[in-house]
């Protein structure tokens, strides 16, 4: 059974081969500490995929805070990720389900994110369209909550 739940500092081992695979490319220790970081940062969501013991993907998303002049909240999914072996069974979509909640749950207004062309087919199956030409290397999508 697929579990979506925040990430906890106990992930951390498990959820580092999929930070490499994402394309970390800083030191393993800096990584860690900004990983701390995160999981005490209330404007942070570091959500993970699991089934019993093992990480299937994870999500990162901030919130930007409150617009100084317009007055709504714009949050950011930085990443969104499933291991290869994992992929077409699901768990991107509840991964993506939990970010929407937690947006809704933090009444942010906009939540942005720009996604590679191999996964542009993903969000278009959710319905979602690119905000910018679709044939750009890094398409952008936004959906407005109210």
């Amino acid at each position: 059974m697929k579990v979506i739940r925040r990430a906890s500092s106990e992930d951390w081992s498990a959820l580092w081969p999929l930070l490499r695979e994402m394309g970390a490319r800083r030191a393993y220790d800096d990584v860690h500490v900004q990983f701390d970081r995160i999981l005490h940062d209330r404007s942070h969501l570091l959500a993970v995929a699991s089934d019993k013991q093992k990480l299937l993907g994870y999500s990162w998303v901030q919130n930007y805070g409150l617009h100084l002049r317009a007055g709504f909240c714009t949050a950011r999914m930085h990443d969104l990720f499933v291991k290869p072996e994992y992929r077409r069974r699901g768990v991107a979509r509840k991964l993506f389900d939990y970010v929407k909640e937690w947006v809704e749950e933090e009444n942010i207004t906009y939540l942005q994110w720009q996604a590679n062309l191999r996964s542009a087919g993903f969000y278009e199956a959710l319905g979602l369209e690119t905000i910018t030409d679709p044939d750009s290397e890094h398409p952008f999508y936004e959906i407005e909550f109210e």
